[in-house]
């Protein structure tokens, strides 16, 4: 919903600001890479450390496979930022923070996508 002197050019753009904000974001902490890696720290308890006890258990052949469906899904997810349309039918008239919102999630999977990949191939 629009607010009093609030044009939809305008709130458009300031969406695709946010969004353009995001993906700059994003890229520049894959380059930069992080002070510990994600094995590291789901190794010592921290985030995926849930995923690193499961893929302890897994076969090679099924870490291999693992990662692979990995890959197929940040693909997916990527293609859904890059054309959300294609996904959702009601994205036109979906609200506008809504639609940021998503944006938002499916770049955070892309990066816990990512993290488990690169526990599975430290695991390899």
């Amino acid at each position: 919903m629009l607010t009093d002197g609030q044009s939809l050019p305008k709130l458009l753009t300031s969406v695709e600001d946010v969004l353009g904000a995001i993906r700059q974001r994003t890229m520049k902490l894959r380059h930069l890479g992080a002070a510990e890696s994600p094995f590291s720290i789901a190794e010592r308890g921290g985030r995926h450390a849930g995923f690193l006890r499961n893929a302890r258990k897994m076969s090679d052949s099924q870490m291999v496979r693992a990662r692979t469906n990995l890959q197929k899904q940040i693909e997916i997810h990527e293609a859904k930022i890059d054309n959300p349309r294609e996904f959702i039918d009601t994205w036109d008239t979906m609200d506008p923070r809504r639609q940021a919102g998503l944006i938002r999630h499916w770049y955070k999977e892309i990066d816990d996508f990512a993290d488990q990949q690169s526990i599975l191939g430290a695991l390899l």
